[in-house]
């Protein structure tokens, strides 16, 4: 699950899903109810932590801690380029479909109420993962970056979004820009340009209270509250769904200025209010979304089981490993450097070396499940 959660369009509900453990998962969650709460504020920490499956939960967030620690390096550094990334998505693509394989072979009867439901998920899934997050048609600012001086790492690179003559970040979104502002303050004095009419603007006009501040409450628990739903279901990424959503370049700024502020002893309320929004979204949505997936589960097994399995199919589209790439500059990432971005899907490998790497890979991933499976099922 860890590593699920460092790979674009990968989430750990899936693997929780494909490993078995999903509904442990989901009633794991539920056992923080209000008695547990009650409990606490009882004073009575003992009995709370009591009703709490410690023997399961704290192995699994151990584990995916540990995994998103030791693995979110190595697994950029491979999203990094273009091959390592071919042999990364050839192995999860391998490992998807064998445990989706794994999964349909537990259906007795395909009948028409499997196959319309499990289509449905195939197209919502198809549909969701084919969203591009970093197109925004109000992408149309532009920064100076000389005073940045980590852009070492930048030289030799065709960038989409960086004009290297006269180091200029371009097609920024406005949100882009107040985190820029906000993360970095050597860039505090770059002048702003709005690409549109040349029009040079005032920075401070960016990082303003009232521009950070321009979510209400209620959007940001509403955001809050479809994140935690995104992290829960199989096959959405909580991440990917805020870059859709256009919120996280607004909450990863708020949060820097946020920690700063503590730093600085100064506490932003304003600020603070605003993640406490988003927060308690996330917690709302787990208590309400972690019932009703494992009420819908239990009650209506053979729909739910269909819409997710068609969801993850469908979803695969994310991890197909042929594409066209260009590099370009994150702007909520500057110090990661040139980050590749996939352009365009392509059905067939450019050459056969690239066919053979999928082949030989996928089959790898997709037997070494099969196996998996058949020892499990013979131990059991």
């Amino acid at each position: 699950m860890g590593c699920a959660d460092v790979i674009p369009g990968v989430s750990g509900g899936t693997i929780a899903f494909i490993l078995g453990i999903y509904s442990d998962l989901l009633s794991g969650i539920q056992a923080f109810n209000l008695d547990f709460f009650q409990l606490l504020l009882k004073g009575k920490i003992k009995k709370a932590f009591s009703l709490i499956p410690w023997g399961f939960l704290l192995p699994l967030f151990l584990g995916i801690l540990c995994a998103i620690s030791l693995l979110a390096k190595l697994v950029h550094f491979f999203l990094n380029d273009p091959f390592l990334s071919l042999i990364l998505f050839s192995l999860f693509t391998g490992l998807i479909v064998a445990s989706c394989y794994c999964l349909l072979k537990e259906v007795k009867v395909f009948d028409k109420v499997f196959l319309c439901f499990c289509t449905l998920g195939i197209l919502c899934g198809f549909g969701f993962s084919s969203i591009k997050p970093y197109e925004n048609s109000e992408s149309y600012y532009q920064m100076p970056m000389e005073s940045y001086t980590e852009k070492n790492n930048w030289d030799g690179f065709s960038l989409k979004n960086y004009q290297e003559p006269n180091q200029m970040l371009v097609n920024l979104s406005k949100k882009e820009v107040s985190h820029l502002l906000v993360k970095y303050p050597e860039l505090k004095d770059a002048e702003v340009v709005d690409m549109r009419n040349s029009l040079v603007l005032n920075s401070a006009s960016f990082t303003s209270k009232e521009n950070l501040k321009e979510y209400s409450f209620l959007f940001l628990f509403a955001c809050g509250f479809l994140g935690s739903a995104a992290m829960l279901a199989p096959g959405i990424s909580g991440s990917y769904l805020m870059l859709i959503i256009g919120v996280y370049p607004f909450l990863i700024a708020s949060y820097v200025s946020f920690l700063e502020g503590v730093f600085a002893f100064h506490l932003d309320l304003g600020i603070l209010f605003s993640l406490l929004s988003f927060l308690l979204g996330v917690l709302v949505g787990f208590a309400c979304f972690s019932r009703t997936l494992s009420y819908v589960l239990k009650h209506y097994y053979k729909v739910t089981f269909s819409l997710i399995s068609g969801f993850i199919i469908g979803a695969l589209r994310a991890l197909w490993p042929f594409w066209e790439y260009s590099y370009r500059i994150d702007p909520l990432h500057l110090e990661k450097g040139p980050v590749l971005q996939k352009m365009g899907l392509k059905l067939l490998p450019k050459s056969f070396g690239d066919a053979l790497t999928f082949t030989l890979l996928f089959s790898l991933a997709f037997f070494a499940v099969i196996s998996l499976e058949k020892i499990k099922k013979k131990n059991s």
